[in-house]
């Protein structure tokens, strides 16, 4: 099922918010002070990596209650009586965007998780591997899926084809990042928090060899962390 958005909001914010922790403040007024209350709190043997400071915690919470307001708006249209939106979430990466996410929705919902990805390292492979479905049968209901991000789009784009053979009765996206100018695949998600530069990101549900997801923000990952891929 097709769905466009309203002059989507993945418009995003197409601009990242970028602080240099060399530097004292962003262009949007996010200071060191606060940078650093969130520095304290990632593992010591992350932060010579974290090199920069795409989004703070508080910009994500805000961004996801503002995507949760017109996707509620969205679905309030189209739902009927007793009928609830089936939040299908895309392991692990999605799990703290989604739980912020749907903390601020106001239609109905049922969650359920898909176990899915094709990252290896910093690339995203031409594989998708599946590792376990949903476990409610959403045949005849609206799906609304959620990712941390979407990168050349062959996750996405294999977890639509998968769930539209089970017949919904509409099945929409939101992503908290798009990193559009890797795309690879005809797929774009309906709602993003942002549309970002190719930089490789961690944190906030992102990782690099599942590492620094538990960051509690969106960070661009210094090259010194990858360089050696057993590191």
């Amino acid at each position: 099922v097709k769905h466009h958005s309203h002059a989507s909001m993945a418009q995003a914010a197409s601009a990242a918010n970028v602080v240099d922790l060399k530097a004292g403040e962003s262009e949007t007024g996010t200071n060191f002070a606060e940078i650093a209350g969130l520095m304290a709190r990632v593992a010591p043997c992350f932060r010579p990596y974290v090199q920069e400071v795409m989004y703070t915690e508080n910009q994500i919470r805000q961004r996801a209650a503002e995507l949760a307001e017109v996707i509620s708006e969205h679905y309030r249209k189209i739902l009927k009586e007793d009928e609830a939106v089936i939040v299908v979430g895309l392991l692990n990466g999605a799990i703290p965007f989604m739980t912020e996410f749907v903390s601020h929705l106001t239609v109905p919902t049922i969650l359920d998780y898909i176990g899915v990805h094709s990252y290896e390292g910093i690339e995203t492979t031409n594989t998708v591997n599946f590792r376990s479905d949903m476990k409610e049968n959403p045949k005849g209901m609206h799906v609304l899926v959620v990712d941390d991000i979407c990168d050349t789009g062959a996750t996405l784009k294999w977890t639509k084809e998968h769930l539209g053979k089970k017949e919904p009765a509409s099945l929409t996206s939101v992503v908290m990042l798009d990193k559009k100018e890797r795309r690879r695949v005809d797929v774009d998600p309906e709602w993003a928090g942002w549309v970002i530069p190719n930089k490789f990101v961690v944190g906030f549900g992102l990782d690099f060899n599942q590492k620094y997801r538990d960051i509690p923000f969106v960070a661009v990952l210094a090259p010194a962390a990858y360089k050696n891929l057993s590191s």
